[in-house]
């Protein structure tokens, strides 16, 4: 299966980086778009419905917070991952009441995002597994 993501980050340089190491890691996860902004962000994860959205925390006119918040509202299933560069715990707070997969710290190492997706693919996996087993 392949995995669609959608990419926000204000830091061009930073997002350009996050889909490069998505990209080379190859692990079934493609980036289908990929934005500066959350309101951007909403546009296509509306074009794209994909199955991860991978945030900044803080971006001008739209946080990831509410991103997320908005982004649930029609896509309930979408999985999330807050990068940041603030280990602020008011922020991890608001990101386990919204059920955020994961929250990394920036810089992202290659290693930490290859474990984070591993999981996501692995909980997908293990509850697609679970759903097909109780239809037989």
């Amino acid at each position: 299966m392949e995995y669609t993501v959608v990419v926000a980050e204000d830091e061009i340089l930073l997002q350009n980086n996050l889909v490069r190491k998505i990209n080379k890691l190859d692990m079934g996860f493609r980036v289908v778009g990929q934005t500066q902004t959350g309101i951007q962000a909403l546009d296509l994860i509306e074009k794209y419905n994909p199955f991860l959205l991978i945030t900044d925390i803080r971006m001008p006119v739209m946080d990831g917070l509410e991103l997320i918040e908005k982004a649930k509202e029609t896509h309930p299933d979408l999985t999330c991952v807050i990068i940041s560069g603030y280990s602020d715990f008011s922020y991890a707070q608001q990101a386990i009441r919204l059920h955020v997969q994961d929250y990394l710290l920036k810089p992202v190492e290659i290693s930490q995002l290859q474990t984070v997706l591993a999981n996501i693919r692995d909980q997908y996996e293990a509850k697609e597994k679970e759903i097909h087993s109780t239809m037989v």
